[in-house]
């Protein structure tokens, strides 16, 4: 390149050579981290601020007389120390410096580092008040367990090794002596114990995510836990208990989760999902009234956190392209939004779950990094068992999570549901990985599954405003919608073994059976009975060969994982559960046995004897769902695996 003196006058000498480091074209001659640059960057920002560089004296032909602008320096030379740091995450836009600064003393920059280093997942980050310790849950030993730590430490403590159960959502008291959580001892319910973990007591018989009042005496919690934002199953409501009485009132019957109070009690911020599936932030009045809308987008936000001040409000989105924190300004006596959204951070990978000391000063986060597969084998399934009729193999793999594949009739190619920045149908060749995107649009489609001769793939979309099923051609022509039932929210298509009909599930509700036709169906030619058992539902996963019965998974309103199989009958009417645990039921071609997938194994049930037995394939690890081509040779498994650590950002306040 030109010497970027010709290309503006009045810069310091030393910019020049940092930026040929950053162009070198052998790597030796680059930095060798973004730690490195930062520091060079720093050091040049220092002369820039004390006067003591001496200008390059050349200048653009062009270029009229002029005297260097310290103002653009500056300027220059923060935009660039900003952009480094979004390289390690840092804050991409200043805070106000601090009192010192602003009277002359030096600006610490801010700094970011990992707290937790696990091969698992460590995730509900909650910072004591003063920011000196570190509460947080993880899974190292595949229960949920609640940890403390000194922020300046790395040795972690088990306050809840003993329980034996699942123990989560740590939130530390205002005066940092005592912890709220979620546990599912005694039957589940929040509790509060020491902060050390001595005399836990349970405060209430439901919630998920306790948020203290500034005062320390009631929790305000949802009714249900979310890991993963892109995983809800139920309408959440919010709910104030009083720690003391155990008194409890309800602030919303609309959907609410990972509630926080504003500094001074007056408001309540969460985060809700619409029928259509948008995430979105909220506001609302503490004694009750109507919640105002923060963010109103396509794009996906959630875990909002007040500033310690109460003029900002921080909160995880994707509307930068990847998951990072963003900030938006607040009237904090009207708990209106003032301005637009801005970026907090830089980087590629998914941050979440933000916590924060009392006077803003730590700021701590969740960094996830996922990886998922396809993984198929070929079956033979003549035999009473199933076994592999050659060696597994892979089919795609994807920083980005491959939901819901489904083989199509003959086992050649793989539907699923790419989930990135938004969720799109795609089409992966077993053989050779080669994939065709059949939706990417900006809409949310999902779920695919095959027509029983191939040539088109039902799938559920918000594209109407509210979750129908649509339908597309293999080569991703003839978008159609295929149900106009607002309010419904159809998901998971399921053909007929003849492709005359599908069924549809409707989320927290019934299933419902309709003839594709035309123009979109209004109304079911047939909804099934609700489940027996309540607060569960069917989720229907599979249509017997003889078109006589569904196998589905038995749901939870407030949980995301499957409690159970179970097949309904047509004929008759009736549910049977056929199983207490599993997930991902899918017919062979008797009509009476499923394969289906229980953690890390798949096995096979006879739905008539009981006998259940493991298929003999290798372990599957992160094995997530599994499916079966109509011909039944082709067994397609979604792994996925997810680790998270707690970083800690200081310095952003």
């Amino acid at each position: 390149p030109a010497p970027l003196a010709r290309l503006r006058e009045g810069l310091p000498p030393g910019l020049e050579g940092i930026l040929r480091r950053c162009l070198a074209k052998a790597p030796h001659g680059r930095f060798a981290s973004a730690g490195e640059l930062r520091d060079e960057l720093a050091r040049l920002r220092d002369e820039v601020l004390s006067g003591s560089f001496t200008t390059t004296p050349e200048r653009p032909a062009h270029a009229g007389p002029s005297r260097p602008d310290r103002r653009w320096l500056l300027a220059a030379a923060g935009a660039i120390l900003l952009v480094a740091a979004g390289l390690l995450l840092w804050p991409r836009h200043a805070p106000e410096p601090p009192a010192s600064a602003r009277a002359g003393g030096p600006s610490p920059s801010p700094t970011v580092r990992r707290l937790t280093d696990l091969g698992a997942q460590a995730s509900f980050p909650s910072l004591s008040p003063d920011g000196q310790r570190l509460a947080y849950a993880a899974n190292p030993a595949g229960r949920w367990d609640i940890f403390t730590m000194r922020v300046e430490g790395s040795v972690p403590v088990n306050l809840t090794e003993d329980s034996g159960v699942d123990d989560t959502h740590p939130a530390f008291a205002p005066e940092g002596e005592r912890i709220a959580f979620r546990s599912e001892r005694a039957g589940g319910g929040l509790f509060v114990m020491g902060a050390t973990g001595e005399s836990p007591r349970r405060v209430s018989e439901a919630g998920y995510h306790p948020a203290w009042s500034p005062d320390g005496t009631r929790l305000a919690y949802c009714t249900e836990s979310v890991l993963n934002p892109m995983v809800r199953v139920s309408t959440s409501e919010l709910w104030v208990v009083n720690v003391v009485t155990g008194e409890t009132v309800r602030l919303s019957a609309g959907d609410a989760v990972q509630p926080r109070w504003s500094p001074d009690g007056t408001f309540l911020t969460y985060w809700a999902r619409s029928a259509t599936g948008q995430r979105d932030i909220f506001v609302l009045p503490a004694a009750g009234g109507e919640p105002v809308a923060i963010t109103d987008d396509a794009h996906l936000d959630w875990s909002p956190l007040w500033s310690a001040d109460g003029r900002s409000l921080y909160f995880n989105s994707d509307r930068g392209g990847t998951m990072n924190i963003w900030s938006v300004l607040m009237d904090p006596s009207t708990g209106r939004a003032t301005g637009p959204p801005r970026p907090l951070t830089s980087g590629t990978t998914s941050t979440g779950h933000l916590a924060a000391s009392a006077d803003g000063s730590r700021l701590a986060y969740v960094a996830q990094e996922s990886r998922s597969a396809l993984w198929g084998v070929r079956l033979d399934a003549s035999r009473r068992v199933p076994s592999a009729a050659g060696p597994g193999f892979s089919i795609i793999q994807s920083a980005d999570a491959l939901n819901h594949p489904d083989p199509s009739p003959d086992g050649r190619r793989v539907a699923c549901t790419l989930a990135g920045e938004d969720q799109n149908i795609m089409v992966v060749e077993v053989e050779g990985g080669r994939r065709r995107m059949l939706t990417d649009d900006g809409h949310s489609d999902r779920g695919p599954a095959w027509s029983p001769d191939g040539s088109r793939l039902a799938f559920y979309s918000n594209r109407s405003g509210s979750l129908e099923i649509w339908t597309i051609e293999a080569d991703g022509s003839g978008l159609r919608q295929v149900t106009a039932m607002p309010g419904a929210n159809l998901v998971f298509p399921v053909w007929a073994p003849g492709g005359e009909e599908v069924a549809a599930s409707e989320v927290g509700g019934p299933v419902r059976i309709f003839r594709p036709a035309p123009d979109p169906v209004t109304a079911p030619d047939r909804t099934l009975p609700a489940f027996e058992q309540e607060g569960r539902y069917f989720l229907a996963t599979a249509w017997s060969p003889d078109g006589g019965r569904l196998a589905g998974q038995v749901m939870d309103i407030k949980s995301p994982f499957s409690q159970g199989l179970a097949v309904f009958d047509l004929a008759s009417g009736g549910y049977e559960v056929v199983r207490p645990a599993g997930a991902s039921p899918r017919w062979l071609a008797d009509g009476f046995r499923l394969i289906y997938h229980e953690g890390d194994a798949v096995r096979v049930l006879d739905t008539r004897s009981g006998q259940d037995e493991p298929l003999p394939l290798p372990p599957l690890a992160g094995l997530y769902g599994v499916s079966l081509s109509r011909d039944k040779q082709t067994l397609v498994a979604f792994l996925y695996e997810l680790r998270s650590n707690i970083w800690l950002l200081e310095g952003a306040s």
